[in-house]
């Protein structure tokens, strides 16, 4: 390579020639640069990608230790029923235990669930209506246990979840004017449910006076966990109060309710006062 005298002595001896060589240079130099550059650029690249790696095999993978993947349930209506035939809208599947959920679409037969860590896991899936209330769900199937393998892969539940009709539900409220548990002299509360006319007892179950209403309104959920309180039939409810020596404190009140329809409410108020309680004789609107 020249060195800077002999190019400048060129320059002046051939100014077209120096021209030429300038540029000559300016391009040698522009393309140095360039591949400077871009050599640096690989090395990062190579350097990010070798950082990516090692929190990567520290944590065992991008979603976890077993990393993750798609869990698909396939669902059915009782006896393959139409969503349209049982009022359904859409169908949510939960895992239990976790806070993994999704919901889909009745018509689409499925539900898929997203990023799940590899696993175990119990399958709770619930129809719902157009309002949002569970109509249906699996709980009477028993308990659907599926597996994720995770590694980006989509595992099917098979087979398909069955939905049943889910029971009604019986909420009770009481309300004291000017008084209270103590100063009515009631203890207890007997709270039935009965089928139809009255001849059939479905639930039942003693609650304390002093009981805290829960959510809003108020009311104390009446258990049922063999879940015999349908939806499908109307049939009265009876609220006997009772002193702390299980004397009846007045007459039971009585709430007559035609069929709520599968996950709907029956709520009732009953009223008391000093020696009686009362109530409306119909559900409460809703």
């Amino acid at each position: 390579m020249r060195d800077r005298t002999s190019i400048q002595r060129t320059a002046h001896e051939h100014p077209d020639g120096a021209r030429s060589c300038q540029r000559q240079a300016q391009a040698q130099a522009q393309a140095q640069a360039q591949a400077q550059a871009q050599a640096q650029a690989h090395t990062n690249a190579l350097r990010s990608s070798w950082l990516l790696g090692l929190v990567l095999a520290a944590c065992g993978g991008e979603d976890g230790p077993s990393g993750s993947g798609t869990l698909v349930i396939p669902f059915e209506l009782g006896n393959d029923r139409s969503c349209e035939s049982v009022g359904v809208a859409s169908v949510r599947a939960e895992l239990k235990g976790t806070d993994y959920e999704a919901e889909a679409d009745c018509t689409a037969g499925q539900v898929r669930i997203k990023n799940v860590p590899a696993g175990s896991y119990g399958v709770s899936v619930f129809a719902l209506d157009e309002n949002g209330v569970e109509v249906m769900d699996n709980v009477s199937s028993g308990q659907s246990t599926a597996n994720v393998s995770g590694e980006g892969r989509t595992d099917v539940f098979e087979p398909a979840v069955t939905l049943t009709a889910a029971p009604a539900h019986l909420k009770v409220r009481w309300n004291f004017s000017f008084s209270s548990c103590k100063g009515a002299g009631i203890d207890t509360f007997d709270v039935k449910a009965w089928r139809g006319t009255g001849d059939s007892l479905i639930v039942k179950q003693t609650l304390p006076c002093t009981l805290e209403g829960e959510g809003r309104g108020g009311y104390r959920d009446i258990d049922d966990p063999e879940r015999r309180f349908g939806g499908d039939v109307g049939g009265e409810v009876s609220v006997q109060p009772y002193d702390k020596d299980k004397v009846p404190v007045g007459k039971a009140v009585v709430f007559k309710f035609k069929a709520p329809g599968a996950g709907h409410d029956v709520k009732v108020t009953v009223e008391c006062n000093e020696g009686s309680c009362s109530g409306s004789g119909k559900p409460d609107a809703e």
